[in-house]
């Protein structure tokens, strides 16, 4: 893999000025926790629509991009997909302890918190948080945890390989044992925002 510095220059269009600047281009390996040393590369110039909750920007300083319904199609595909998988491999993360569990989960107040520096930043950010809260509760819903969907699709699986119905008893001890593992992470998720709003 290439690793080192190079020299990047750019040419930067501003009206009818034409502005030229250089960046200094690091690569190197970048450890990822669970897919190991990835290559990554570096121009000192971090941006993501989401990440507005100390200094939005101004719709002035965005710039908006149009496609066609087809390549807007595509690319909403791709984007999902590769949202997807980073969501899937954070929750594998806290489970096996190589993220904390503390900084991940958040709450109302949390969500609160992005939506409102969404809001500020413009329909589109504001869209893409609520699009990518939308994909966090599918997947979560989707956790082989009673009461929810991955629970009754876990019970369906277990009886469809044994060829026996679940005793409804079991069923039931199941159903209390999902609640109360929900109930428990709200108020984790809910204590959460309070340490967070006192900055413990």
């Amino acid at each position: 893999m290439l690793q080192g510095k190079e020299r990047l220059n750019v040419t930067l269009a501003r009206g009818t000025e034409r502005i030229t600047a250089s960046w200094d281009v690091v690569h190197y390996e970048k450890k990822h926790p669970l897919m190991g040393p990835l290559p990554a590369v570096d121009i000192g110039i971090q941006f993501h629509p989401l990440l507005y909750i100390s200094e939005p920007f101004a719709e002035s300083e965005l710039v908006s991009v149009s496609y066609g319904p087809l390549k807007a199609f595509t690319r909403g595909v791709d984007h999902t997909i590769a949202t997807t998988r980073g969501m899937m491999l954070s929750i594998a993360a806290i489970f096996q302890h190589k993220v904390p569990a503390r900084s991940s989960f958040g709450g109302p107040i949390m969500m609160f918190q992005l939506a409102s520096a969404a809001a500020e930043s413009g329909l589109s950010t504001f869209l893409e948080l609520f699009a990518v809260i939308s994909i966090n509760l599918g997947l979560f819903n989707l956790l082989p945890i009673p009461v929810l969907d991955g629970g009754h699709i876990l019970v369906a699986s277990i009886e469809g390989i044994s060829r026996r119905v679940v005793p409804i008893k079991v069923r039931n001890a199941a159903q209390y044992v999902g609640l109360a593992l929900m109930l428990a992470l709200m108020v984790f998720a809910l204590a959460n925002d309070i340490f967070r709003v006192l900055g413990v």
